[in-house]
């Protein structure tokens, strides 16, 4: 099986060795750490994701709150690709959004032998995958980053207070604990 994986970068101690684990298990798995030098990154994840037999959304707090994620898991859907959401950490079912609430969710946050069998279970099980559709869906927008708009806001050859505040509001943001 062809697995894409979407995750969130904090998340990525807690990927990295699922990701092993699934090899080992005979996946096909694609991280965004596969990313070569010098390749246009999100043509890339595009590509990966139209490539792809499935999608596992790796959900966290912190996936919950990033914009590539969401882009990502919406664009696989489009594309008709099965999403396998699989929780790393405690959630509350309330806090899902409709895209992954309205789908079985594997627990995965005690990743034990038990939840290693039960995420190959759910692999398994998943629906084979379907041709893509003629036309493919509009590729999404590569997501911005705090950097960029900040970037751009920057280069401008006079800010008002203002502007200069509200950069630094957003600067606090970005590096807030809770922050992808």
């Amino acid at each position: 099986m062809r697995l894409f994986v979407s995750y969130a970068r904090s998340d990525r101690p807690k990927v990295d060795p699922l990701a092993q684990r699934l090899r080992q298990a005979g996946n096909d798995v694609w991280v965004d750490t596969d990313l070569a030098g010098g390749q246009v990154w999100w043509d890339k994840i595009l590509d990966q994701l139209r490539q792809c037999d499935a999608v596992l959304a790796v959900v966290s707090r912190s996936s919950l709150k990033s914009q590539a994620c969401m882009v990502e898991r919406w664009y696989a859907t489009g594309l008709g690709k099965a999403v396998l959401p699989l929780t790393i950490e405690h959630l509350d079912s309330g806090a899902l959004p409709y895209d992954i609430a309205r789908l079985q969710v594997t627990d995965y946050s005690q990743p034990d032998e038990a939840a290693a069998f039960q995420l190959v279970g759910a692999i398994m099980r998943l629906p084979p995958p379907t041709p893509l559709p003629h036309p493919l869906p509009a590729p999404p927008e590569a997501p911005s980053s705090y950097w960029d708009t900040i970037a751009d806001q920057l280069s401008a050859a006079v800010l008002s207070l203002d502007q200069q505040l509200a950069i630094v509001g957003r600067l606090e943001g970005a590096f807030a604990p809770s922050a992808d």
